[in-house]
């Protein structure tokens, strides 16, 4: 596991008010983890009627755009994702809403054109009230799959001479 997820992780361990209570997103404080800001984003859950759980992202650091080719910020995640990828992402989403457990996996991207990176996340639970979880708070990490890989993709070329 990277060390920047290790880290998120930590940090969101050091919020937890008291025992059998979540932490709510206001207890984040940007300036405790400047580094690890481009790669965090912070995800609404949206309750309906019953069971229903929508999702839209609140807040998506600097590389999720770079990465996703699209600004996630405001989005719905059926917005987001692949029609595809969708039924599984939802799952895990809600899953963590209603374990209170966080989820981590490394994968490969789905992006088009991403092929060639895998990344590492992992969601954790926030609740304004310290039960319902109301906020993902999401760190991403990602890598190039492999060296050989990615310079087929994106052969270096020397700038022709003037």
């Amino acid at each position: 596991m990277d060390e920047k997820i290790r880290s998120f992780v930590r940090y969101w361990e050091s919020l937890w008010p008291d025992k059998g209570m979540l932490p709510c997103r206001q207890h984040i404080d940007p300036c405790a983890i400047p580094d690890l800001l481009p790669g965090v984003a912070l995800i609404d859950v949206i309750r309906g009627q019953g069971s229903t759980l929508r999702f839209r992202f609140r807040l998506a650091g600097s590389l999720h755009h770079d990465m996703n080719r699209m600004e996630l910020t405001g989005r719905m995640l059926e917005d987001v994702f692949e029609a595809r990828d969708l039924p599984e992402i939802v799952a895990v989403y809600t899953a963590v809403v209603t374990t209170w457990e966080p989820h981590y996996w490394h994968r490969r991207s789905a992006v088009r054109g991403r092929e060639f990176v895998s990344y590492e996340r992992v969601l954790l639970p926030m609740a304004e009230d310290g039960r319902t979880v109301d906020t993902l708070a999401g760190m991403w990490v990602w890598q190039p799959l492999d060296r050989t890989l990615v310079e087929s993709v994106f052969p270096y070329r020397p700038s022709p001479s003037p």
